[in-house]
């Protein structure tokens, strides 16, 4: 009885990769739904900017300089009726206070502020799915499937050669020479790995091509919502603080040094 064919090859394939993407798209719709909860918390925070610092313009969950950045242009401005400051705003009206409103390293490199600028990447890490600031799904849509596809396509590789060797007889043909059953067996093997191979490559470029597209759409969607929150909080100060972000932290050491 042959138990093993290209057809069923092909179909047990698709059928993987149909509940494969399954579950991709119920790890997006999770994403997707903690994205919508942590926007409509964030959008009702006290002291909204710099978590929205962090996702909008932050190259991790810990860039100090963004928020840094952020806490100096907010505390240029005077506090709201009924508002009490943020305690990295505290820290940086300290600095502006001091004359020393340029000088980033000032705020950014003191005990306190890394305290409480830790609290707000917390919450950040705690409620956006990712390890960094753009929320990474790439492991869930992209790299899960693809390991669980190609590991199927694997196994009836495994599969297909040991079927192939079985009614051919290279792996057990006694009456010839060795190095006629090596070379079969070696040319056997070397086409089931070219096979997965190619298969592997192909996996990866459709999960990529159906995926990406997703996931950008997401986090553009985390990063617009985030920066139209900064520039919310921000107001006219808004420009003034990405061109002092846009500076980097080369100019601003340099800038202290030639004070």
């Amino acid at each position: 009885m042959q138990w093993w064919s290209v057809s069923a090859f092909v179909v047990s394939t698709v059928v993987v990769a149909v509940l494969a993407n399954l579950w991709a798209f119920l790890a997006w719709r999770r994403a997707d739904r903690a994205l919508a909860r942590a926007l409509a918390e964030l959008d009702e925070r006290t002291g909204a900017l710099y978590p929205a610092t962090l996702l909008a313009h932050g190259r991790s969950r810990y860039d100090t300089v963004a928020t840094g950045w952020a806490a100096i242009h907010r505390a240029r401005r005077p506090l709201r009726d009924g508002e009490l400051d943020h305690p990295l705003t505290a820290l940086a009206r300290e600095v502006v206070d001091r004359g020393l409103p340029q000088d980033l390293t000032e705020l950014t490199e003191g005990p306190d502020f890394r305290t409480a600028h830790g609290e707000e990447a917390r919450w950040v890490a705690d409620r956006i799915p990712g390890p960094e600031q753009e929320g990474n799904l790439v492991p869930a849509l992209m790299g899960f499937p693809a390991v669980v596809i190609s590991g199927w396509m694997a196994l009836c590789t495994v599969v297909g050669l040991a079927a192939w060797l079985s009614r051919t007889g290279a792996a057990a043909d006694d009456t010839s020479p060795p190095d006629d059953g090596s070379g079969a067996y070696g040319g056997a093997v070397l086409a089931g790995l070219l096979v997965w191979l190619v298969g592997f490559v192909v996996v990866l470029a459709v999960q990529a091509l159906f995926w990406y597209p997703v996931r950008e759409r997401w986090l553009r969607r985390l990063r617009d919502r985030s920066a139209q929150l900064v520039q919310r909080e921000l107001g006219d100060a808004h420009d003034a603080f990405l061109a002092d972000l846009g500076k980097g932290v080369a100019d601003t050491l340099h800038a202290r040094e030639e004070r």
